[in-house]
């Protein structure tokens, strides 16, 4: 009886982590799309309400450590600049549709899709470019091409009838 209460007790212990990343199944991100997908969704989501919700510790923790995911910009500094613009800026709205993976390398995966931000007195829409690595954060970050709401709405709208 003791053995059987402690092979429970580990089976719970083996499971609690996937768990805690709000896996609802166990999978393998690497050679199941649909996993993939969820787990990338899951990266995009947890970003973007940090970002929402101006939780700045959040917010880097979807960021490899130590790394400037844009070009000539060193960490330091594109640190200081985004913890301004989350504190600074109010009413966050962050809209994420449309995401297409594509595997870069062995331990890097593209992620393109819209982003539809709005804050009090300003707004953009873009197409965005996300590289993260095997542990799920993001390396590289850039901005695609500037679009107007009008041809978010009608991308988004396209894609919805299809």
């Amino acid at each position: 009886m003791k053995f059987a209460v402690g092979v429970i007790f580990l089976i719970i212990l083996l499971t609690l982590p996937k768990l805690a990343l709000g896996q609802s199944t166990i999978c393998d991100p690497y050679k199941d799309y649909d996993c993939l997908l969820e787990k990338v969704s899951s990266v995009l989501d947890n970003w973007s309400s940090a970002w929402v919700e101006h939780d700045i510790e959040r917010y880097f923790d979807a960021y490899a450590a130590s790394t400037s995911p844009l070009d000539n910009i060193e960490y330091k500094q594109w640190k200081n600049s985004r913890v301004a613009r989350l504190t600074q800026s109010r009413d966050i709205k962050v809209n994420i549709t449309m995401i297409e993976i594509k595997p870069l390398s062995e331990n890097n995966i593209g992620i393109q899709f819209i982003q539809q931000y709005t804050s009090q007195g300003y707004s953009d829409n873009v197409i965005k470019q996300l590289v993260i690595n095997a542990d799920f954060k993001i390396v590289k970050e850039r901005i695609v091409s500037k679009i107007s709401a009008v041809e978010a709405a009608e991308m988004i709208s396209w894609i919805n009838n299809k």
